[in-house]
């Protein structure tokens, strides 16, 4: 009884020893990957890609996943009547997660981002509150993270001042 047992005991310890090389190896792949994200906030940045999730067509656009996030609000517009039923309210039914996730990023990108800051500071001066000022600019940031996601890359703050200056030139012109 007791050799048997100890075969059993030498089987479970080798299939044991497996299993933690495959986590290890699985951990340090998944270290590897946060790290290469931009602006890697503890949690933060493996929350917010948890709620993304990986399937591909997950989201239909930048569009969905901002209403879905709840950082943009809802238009509510009757052909019915005028006036009465017409108006843009907080959404509320959305991924209240995620809404959390991108709130926080966005607050912890005010220090990191020259354009976060001065959009921010651009709401702040037209007369939002600080939430509605960090929703707005989170609205920004889930389009941005829309795009890095779809394509699989990193962010890039010099690439990203770059197109939103050819864009400014294009409006302008």
């Amino acid at each position: 009884m007791v050799r048997a047992k100890s075969r059993l005991l030498g089987v479970l310890l080798a299939q044991l020893q497996a299993a933690v090389a495959a986590v290890a190896a699985y951990r340090e792949a998944v270290t590897d990957f946060f790290t290469a994200l931009p602006a890697s906030h503890g949690t933060l940045v493996p929350t917010l890609w948890a709620e993304l999730g990986d399937a591909p067509g997950r989201w239909a656009s930048w569009q969905h996943l901002q209403g879905h996030s709840g950082v943009v609000p809802v238009t509510v517009h009757s052909g019915k009547r005028s006036g009465t039923h017409q108006g843009i309210y907080f959404r509320r039914a959305c991924n209240k997660h995620l809404r959390l996730a991108v709130d926080q990023f966005a607050f912890c990108s005010l220090r990191q981002s020259e354009w976060a800051r001065a959009c921010y500071d651009g709401y702040r001066k037209r007369g939002h509150g600080h939430h509605a000022a960090l929703r707005a600019l989170g609205a920004k940031w889930v389009k941005i993270l829309f795009v890095l996601w779809t394509r699989q890359v990193a962010s890039d703050e010099e690439y990203h001042l770059a197109t939103m200056a050819r864009q400014y030139l294009r409006q302008a012109a």
